[in-house]
């Protein structure tokens, strides 16, 4: 029991140092604004002597985003898999060739069947409209023991993904780009409350 307190409490240690640092960033103000000034929302709280002047907006930074969203998913992306070592030069014969070429084949199948499951293409246009908004944008997979399906062959658990939120994620050194050189991430989010007792008590 001490020794969940103890992780708990440097998890919300972590945490807290992660919320502190987007602050000395002014992540945490920024983000929005600049979420307000693509939707148009671009004036500052009228005041009594300037709530009877009219507010135009000429949204270009909305225009700056989708230009710079439409230059990176202008060209389909395919995962498309191949046998290393087939070909003229293979010592393997024909037969083992073939087989590792229907292999080949049979992943890139897969992959393609996994990218529709997922829904990566609305994945990745809302990964890149938030990199482009706010300069990062985060894709999370994960396992999902909730799926459940198959008729002949029964499955439960399958790979999901999610788009994160800037502000909702947190790792140990900020000034590192590759995430899997991170110690450690903490991903935030809100729950029910009914959701997480339901949690702690399996």
């Amino acid at each position: 029991m001490e020794k969940t307190k103890s992780l708990n409490d440097k998890v919300w240690s972590e945490y807290q140092n992660g919320l502190a640092f987007q602050k000395s960033m002014k992540f945490n103000t920024k983000f929005p604004e600049y979420e307000r000034f693509k939707q148009g929302d671009q004036w500052p709280q009228a005041t009594e002597r300037t709530k009877a002047l009219p507010r135009p907006v000429f949204n270009i930074v909305k225009m700056f985003v989708t230009n710079k969203k439409s230059n990176v998913l202008n060209q389909n992306i395919k995962m498309v898999f191949s046998a290393a070592e087939t070909g003229k030069n293979s010592t393997l014969g024909e037969e083992a060739n073939i087989h590792l070429t229907e292999g080949a084949n049979m992943y890139t199948d897969f992959a393609y069947s996994l990218w529709n499951e997922l829904d990566q293409d609305e994945l990745n246009d809302i990964c890149v409209e938030d990199a482009a908004t706010n300069g990062t944008g985060f894709l999370h997979y994960y396992w999902d023991n909730d799926v459940k399906g198959g008729e002949i062959a029964p499955y439960k658990g399958a790979l999901r993904g999610e788009t994160i939120d800037a502000l909702n994620i947190f790792v140990s050194n900020p000034q590192e780009k590759d995430i899997q050189k991170q110690q450690w991430v903490i991903i935030s989010s809100r729950m029910e409350l009914a959701a997480v007792k339901a949690m702690g008590e399996k």
